[in-house]
């Protein structure tokens, strides 16, 4: 019998991701798998053969124990599922000889500050940025700003502790919670004593020029209630080029103080001039970071311009600013929901890379999805939940939906949460997008998306969890 070989997974606790860890669990079939998680989570054990637990910010820890367990068990590779294990696996896989990305790289994109630095050498349009440390600094920096500005911390994933900061006022009534609320879930990431000092002593927050949105003439369904338009790159990196498998849109709606995900509509109706466009601007980007392998996933809003921009579309100038970049795959439910959608399996093929094994994973069809996220509107306790009826209504249209509280249960909202309640995925027509010309851009009935788009309006104008 052919011994499989072995690859290990670092694993970020956190619900939302068990889509992941069932992709993880199909790995079995061709591989050996270890979770290295940073929680003693039991249901881990059910997608692995073998699991190690961590504390993630305790490097030399971890590179000791894979050392050992790569000379008594053998270990072929290791990917990373999450962001806070992005730089961990750069170290370990250079300490072990490993297929991986030089450390420094993934150093560029896990901390924002420095993305920002990198981006703007190589000429990439994003917001401008300033780094505050102390409320008198940023109370300093914000005398450059006219209007709204944009607050955020500089590790955290998701939308944790970012918001809209409408005028110094507002800076000093919530500087403290965002400032020490950040510091201290940053405390977990393996990052933060070789960047903050030992106690944190050299954190700081971002401060960046808010950007604008817009909507396309087009997106009559959604548009309307979701004007700020965002969307993400999904690349697979290969070498000094990057496979674009997926571009989802993230529409937000105009009051989004914290810019959490509301949805993700794969895949993403821009026009396709801009598509090509940015295939092009993360290819840049990963290779100017000297990435090489794993995934990418890059995000932009798109912004209407009286300047030159990136595309003219209908008379008006389009362009496309940087959010953010980062080499690892997209979190929560998203890679099991582009796989869903297009059939390519983005933790298989890093897996099967990793392990310097080739594979012919590949976009095989694009059918038109939505994700919807679904949001507390308070905190609190969970009491009940109405409007799921609404949810299953949709019977087969439905293609995943999960709650991830249940009664009883604390319930957060951003700024301090950094995930939903619950997500349903939407399915639209039965098409594949690939056989159809110009679809980004079809509205009314010819609009492909138009059933998954009223489903989502349907989910979230009925789905009230109750909090008391």
């Amino acid at each position: 019998m052919v011994e499989k070989p072995k690859i290990g997974v670092f694993y970020w606790h956190n619900p939302t991701r068990l889509g992941n860890l069932e992709l993880v669990g199909r790995l079995r079939q061709d591989f050996s798998v270890t979770i290295i998680s940073n929680e003693d989570t039991p249901i881990i054990k059910r997608f692995s053969d073998d699991v190690i637990v961590e504390h993630f910010g305790n490097l030399a820890s971890i590179r000791n124990k894979l050392r050992n367990y790569k000379s008594s068990f053998g270990l072929d590779g290791l990917i990373t599922l999450s962001e806070g294990a992005v730089t961990l696996l750069a170290d370990v896989t250079s300490d072990l000889g490993l297929v991986g990305n030089d450390p420094k790289s993934a150093r560029f994109g896990r901390n924002k500050y420095l993305m920002r630095q990198r981006m703007r050498e190589i000429g990439v349009p994003q917001p401008d940025f300033y780094r505050a440390y102390s409320i008198e600094g940023a109370l300093s920096i914000t005398k450059k700003f006219p209007g709204s500005f944009f607050l955020k911390p500089p590790c955290i994933g998701g939308s944790s502790f970012c918001s809209i900061i409408n005028n110094r006022e507002h800076l000093k009534k919530i500087w403290d919670d965002f400032f020490e609320g950040s510091k201290n879930r940053t405390k977990k990431d393996p990052l933060f004593e070789e960047q903050f000092g030992k106690n944190g002593e050299g954190y700081y927050m971002l401060i960046e020029t808010l950007l604008g949105g817009t909507q396309f003439s087009y997106d009559d369904i959604l548009g309307p209630s979701y004007p700020v338009f965002e969307m993400s790159v999904e690349g697979f990196i290969k070498g000094d080029s990057t496979y674009v498998y997926s571009m989802t849109d993230k529409l937000l709606p105009k009051d989004c103080t914290n810019s959490e995900e509301h949805m993700w509509r794969m895949h993403s109706r821009i026009p396709s001039a801009l598509k090509k466009i940015l295939k092009k601007r993360v290819s840049d980007i990963n290779r100017s970071l000297k990435a090489t392998c794993g995934c990418s996933h890059t995000e932009f809003r798109i912004e209407e311009t009286k300047d030159e921009g990136d595309i003219n579309y209908q008379g008006k100038n389009y362009q496309a600013k940087m959010i953010e970049t980062a080499i690892r795959p997209g979190g929560a439910f998203m890679q099991p929901a582009i796989a869903m959608a297009t059939g390519f399996n983005s933790i298989k093929a890093m897996a099967y890379q990793s392990c310097g094994i080739e594979h012919n994973e590949e976009v095989l069809h694009r059918f038109p999805m939505i994700m919807a996220n679904l949001w507390p509107h308070k905190p609190g306790k969970l009491l009940r939940i109405e409007g799921v009826d609404k949810v299953l209504s949709l019977k087969e249209n439905i293609g995943a939906f999960h709650l991830y509280d249940s009664i009883g249960d604390a319930v957060q909202v951003p700024p301090e949460a950094s995930r939903g309640i619950a997500d349903a995925l939407i399915y639209g027509k039965n098409i594949d997008l690939n056989t159809v010309n110009n679809w980004e851009t079809k509205f009314g009935n010819d609009n492909p998306y138009k059933e998954a788009e009223k489903g989502y309006l349907q989910i979230v104008n009925n789905f009230k969890p109750i909090v008391g």
